[in-house]
């Protein structure tokens, strides 16, 4: 983790950083971050990453930081931090606020930037069940990276409980897959691959944006049935692309090579 952070408009040793207790995103999960991927020093999809960044704030109702200064920020965070390969995380909140669920009129927000190393080892091949907890489909909040994950956190422990390394969520109904806990499914199936389309309560990825905008995978409503036939499937984050191990799915290291390489560019 950093040993330096950015708060708002300082940057800090972690050890003199410190969040207001009546914090609206400690206290209710009112506020939006942002993880993206430190490639040689430099944040690859920067501008994609601050649109969606941007989007959230506007749906939030919270101001937009200038985004000149916040890249700077982030460039002065992973210079002084020296980390060269990656994430780097924007955390932006209501900010302080009075008790109770009304916002403030005039909010302070919260600024945080933090970055982290590559992981010595994280798993490429992965296990995971299918949760019963679900993602929220067809709501305005379903497009936005919130602080709110508690139901994906349930998914990932209950998972773990069980011995796996991950979950995949449905939509409410329980008849369409939506994603994994925090990262975009991606499907094989007769040499195409397919992801959930946002109406079902998907994540709105990054790569996932970019990927199917590449031409390389199209939008389906996934079934149960879909994802015990496929050939492949995988999950995939700004960060990495990790394949999932089923008894039904080919070693199709070819297709993971494809997405790694596109994603990764």
């Amino acid at each position: 983790m950093s040993d330096y952070v950015w708060l708002n408009g300082a940057l800090l040793h972690t050890k003199d950083a410190h969040i207001a207790p009546t914090d609206r995103g400690f206290l209710l999960a009112d506020g939006l971050f942002e993880t993206l991927r430190v490639t040689r020093g430099t944040l690859p999809h920067f501008d994609l990453h601050m649109q969606r960044f941007a989007n959230g704030c506007h749906t939030l109702r919270l101001p937009v930081p200038d985004l000149l200064s916040l890249r700077r920020a982030c460039a002065c965070v992973l210079e002084r931090n020296q980390h060269l390969e990656g994430s780097l995380r924007i955390t932006f909140t209501r900010g302080p606020g009075p008790r109770g669920l009304a916002a403030p009129a005039l909010p302070h927000p919260t600024l945080l930037i933090t970055s982290a190393p590559r992981p010595n080892t994280s798993p490429t091949d992965i296990t995971v069940q299918i949760s019963r907890y679900t993602r929220p489909p067809l709501s305005p909040l379903s497009a936005v990276k919130s602080l709110a994950y508690l139901p994906a956190i349930m998914a990932r422990i209950e998972a773990e409980e069980a011995g796996y390394h991950d979950a995949l969520m449905l939509c409410p109904h329980g008849q369409h897959l939506a994603s994994g806990t925090a990262s975009t499914l991606v499907i094989a199936h007769e040499n195409k691959l397919y992801t959930p389309p946002l109406h079902s309560g998907a994540l709105p990825g990054i790569s996932r944006e970019r990927i199917i905008k590449s031409g390389l995978c199209t939008e389906k409503d996934i079934t149960k049935d879909d994802y015990n036939n496929s050939s492949s499937a995988h999950l995939i984050t700004s960060l990495n692309i990790m394949s999932i191990n089923h008894k039904n799915f080919k070693n199709n290291d070819h297709t993971k090579q494809i997405i790694d390489n596109f994603l990764l560019s």
